[in-house]
């Protein structure tokens, strides 16, 4: 009997709780929406219009989710600040009740801004109407349409009343992609320059033929797509913007080639007293624009070129040889990644001695550049004094052969001269990976195997 009472008086306290727990939590949804001066569904907001005694400001959704600005002018919109403002007005909290039933709403400054919220499913728009700042903590005082009550809204909302046109324009104005583009031509205050995409990499036309640093053009290309407005000058190109901007005579003309597209896209910059303006021919507008792009188009003609000799990272190299007076050493990875002697088997090879030699390679870049024309045989090239090759594993079962000759060593300086093959320039680098070239085999095998464990 005992067991049964304790078992019924169980059941009893756990049906209790549950009612307990589901009136708390109705009664805290119902005083959640009590707090509520908005609730609607915020993928349903297809327009929002913010009208205040300066403008009027209106933004639509299209068909396809994207926001866009119709009054005071019609241009594209900023999608993450737009949803985000219809992210704040679908569920509008207000901090306490004012006043139930106000006599005069004019003590509240109600209205100064009406808010208008649109939606799918209501033919008519839910309207919030702004009054003035409560000076005690900055809130706001504030009423729906069709109700009576007054309210504060929390004093966060004047984030949202401070934001400006500006901060809900698409400031991304000039996009392009940046993969279409095959060739690029620049007239700078530097020097005027040409470079051209063959497979992955850049290559310089003008004013001398030789590899570019790809890096540095693919980052000029991903900030022209990004540039970002920082005001929005003028909305049409007309000559009297383009004078007072000077953009009719540009300090940098960049076009850039679309070659299958058969297009082009003509990028204009100039300062005018530390404001730096913009104009490209895919937009109508001129915009004011970090003065930092200009880091990026103003370089010296040693910075746009690959100054490295090998141009390769050492993880790609998958074999190598070292030819230097009565020398042949021909080196390979296992299917480890693990460094082997061809020829020499059972040899174990000192690994941080190759690492070191390869990775010279990869990260030492030329104090200097010889250009053609020149004769070889005064750098010590005709002959060279050795050779070395790498081959670059490219993927899919694709490799690329780099061949290095060196040249005669600059003794006062500590430099050598050494051809890359593949052009017909010359690199005059550091000369300390002279020392690690071995002299006989023995100089790149490991004493002991437990040095490679």
């Amino acid at each position: 009997m005992k067991f049964k009472t304790t078992l019924i008086i169980f059941v009893v306290f756990v049906a209790l709780l549950a009612f307990v727990l589901l009136f708390e939590s109705k009664t805290t949804q119902k005083k959640e929406y009590m707090k509520k001066i908005v609730s609607l569904s915020q993928e349903n907001i297809t327009k929002i219009a913010i009208d205040s005694e300066e403008d009027t400001v209106i933004f639509e959704k299209t068909n396809d989710g994207t926001w866009l600005i119709t009054s005071p002018i019609k241009t594209s919109g900023d999608q993450a600040e737009i949803n985000n403002l219809a992210s704040q007005f679908s569920d509008l909290m207000f901090e306490r009740i004012v006043e139930e039933t106000p006599e005069d709403l004019g003590k509240y400054g109600i209205p100064q801004i009406q808010i208008s919220i649109y939606t799918s499913d209501k033919a008519d728009p839910e309207k919030i109407l702004i009054g003035m700042e409560n000076p005690l903590d900055n809130t706001f005082f504030a009423k729906k349409e069709g109700e009576m009550r007054i309210v504060l809204l929390s004093s966060s909302f004047k984030n949202i009343l401070e934001k400006k046109l500006m901060d809900f324009r698409n400031k991304i104005v000039f996009k392009f992609r940046t993969d279409d583009v095959q060739s690029i031509t620049a007239s700078t205050r530097s020097t005027d320059w040409t470079v051209v995409k063959t497979d992955e990499e850049w290559f310089l036309e003008k004013p001398v033929s030789s590899l570019a640093n790809s890096s540095h053009f693919e980052n000029l290309l991903l900030s022209l797509s990004n540039l970002q407005a920082q005001e929005f000058v003028s909305e049409d190109k007309t000559e009297e913007a383009l004078e007072e901007t000077g953009l009719n005579k540009p300090d940098f003309l960049i076009t850039l080639h679309m070659l299958e597209l058969d297009t082009e896209t003509v990028f204009t910059f100039h300062t005018v007293k530390d404001r730096t303006y913009a104009a490209s021919s895919s937009s109508p507008k001129i915009i004011r624009v970090d003065q930092s792009i200009l880091d990026t188009l103003d370089m010296e003609l040693r910075n746009l070129r690959e100054r490295r000799v090998g141009g390769f990272y050492s993880w790609e190299v998958s074999k190598m040889q070292v030819l230097q007076d009565d020398l042949s050493l021909f080196l390979a990875k296992d299917e480890d990644g693990i460094w082997q002697f061809i020829e020499m088997e059972g040899a174990a090879v000192n690994r941080e001695k190759i690492d070191r030699f390869i990775r010279f390679f990869e990260t030492t870049e030329a104090t200097e550049m010889i250009d053609p024309p020149l004769d070889l045989a005064d750098f010590g090239l005709d002959p060279p004094q050795g050779e070395m090759t790498f081959w670059i594993d490219e993927g899919k079962e694709q490799e690329k052969e780099v061949s290095i000759l060196i040249g005669k060593k600059v003794e006062d300086i500590e430099q050598v001269y050494v051809k890359n093959k593949r052009f017909e320039y010359l690199f005059r680098i550091n000369a300390s990976f002279l020392d690690d070239i071995p002299k006989d085999p023995a100089d790149w095998i490991s004493k002991t195997n437990s040095e490679e464990k």
